[in-house]
């Protein structure tokens, strides 16, 4: 009795219909989920590339889409300090705007660090193994700095009193 062909794991892969896209391979059929190839001379291999991608992995794909919203939110809110340390123009309303920046990019990039564990436990079924990852390293950065930045606001604050 013949030995039946092992299927692919679920991911992405070249088109079997020679679109010259990759498309998701559900682990049993093929989807209508087409996306760009990995580009030719690429230093890293295909898989690397295609881990990157969320595929059908939404939590992969919120990470993916939330923490360079906190990365962003946390940048405006460190210039934003700096520059009304630097002048010396400490205004109420500037400070509190700061800060609410960085308080909502910590928990943005919190937001992307439990999306990518989640997004890691599906990655197996689901592809974005590669985003996962790097939404819970980055977050996790961008979360640490979030805490420095609040720290560097606060502590003079506790000085003075």
């Amino acid at each position: 009795m013949p030995q039946p062909i092992p299927l692919p794991p679920p991911g992405w892969h070249p088109d079997p219909e020679g679109s010259g896209r990759d498309r998701w391979w559900t682990g049993s059929a093929w989807s209508d989920t087409y996306a760009k190839a990995p580009p030719q001379g690429w230093l890293y291999p295909p898989s690397y590339y295609r881990s990157m991608r969320p595929g059908l992995n939404r939590d992969a794909f919120i990470a993916r889409l939330t923490l360079p919203a906190a990365g962003l939110l946390m940048l405006v809110g460190f210039v934003t300090l700096m520059v009304l340390s630097a002048t010396r123009a400490a205004a109420p309303n500037l400070v509190a705007g700061a800060l609410t920046c960085v308080g909502i990019a910590a928990v943005g990039s919190i937001v992307a660090i439990v999306a990518g564990i989640r997004g890691i436990r599906a990655a197996a079924r689901l592809g974005g193994f590669g985003v996962s990852v790097w939404a819970i390293v980055s977050g996790s950065i961008v979360f640490i700095w979030c805490l420095s930045i609040l720290g560097y606001a606060f502590i003079p604050l506790a000085l003075v009193r």
